[in-house]
């Protein structure tokens, strides 16, 4: 090991045998002085400073541009729909209960996952803006 004569602290650590490093990586080094003569990135008093030959993080090369591009875009959502099964039991709990969405939640035997009064009222809209035909018909059933 070798020291800083005024701190003590170590400076380096010298092995007896040299290790290969033919990638030159920073953390394979047997030295400090080594891994600043990093072929493949720069190094600044230990910080990373990029690869030689690409710019900085900011200005980017053609994939960064294209990736900023399509988060610039935002996403779109797809509208989930109401499946067959799903209708039918809308239509059922609408035909015995009308409006009354606390009566839909607490039904145990036409509700059995015990969605939220919240949640069937989201899905009875849903139900209404998709089958305006249906629903004149599961209103009028009692």
């Amino acid at each position: 090991m070798e020291r800083d004569p005024e701190t003590g602290k170590i400076v380096r650590v010298v092995h007896a045998g040299k290790r290969a490093n033919p990638l030159n990586d920073p953390l394979n080094t047997d030295s400090e002085d080594e891994a600043g003569d990093n072929e493949g990135g720069k190094w600044d008093d230990g910080r990373f400073e990029g690869f030689d030959g690409v710019d900085k993080v900011g200005k980017g090369g053609e994939i960064v541009r294209m990736l900023e591009e399509q988060a610039n875009r935002g996403e779109r959502k797809t509208e989930r729909k109401q499946s067959e099964r799903e209708r039918e039991w809308i239509e059922r709990l609408v035909g015995r209960w009308g409006e009354d969405f606390a009566r839909m939640a607490r039904d145990r035997k036409l509700n059995p996952m015990q969605q939220t009064e919240k949640d069937i009222r989201r899905r009875v809209e849903k139900w209404r803006k998709g089958n305006e035909g249906e629903v004149a018909a599961a209103e009028g059933q009692d």
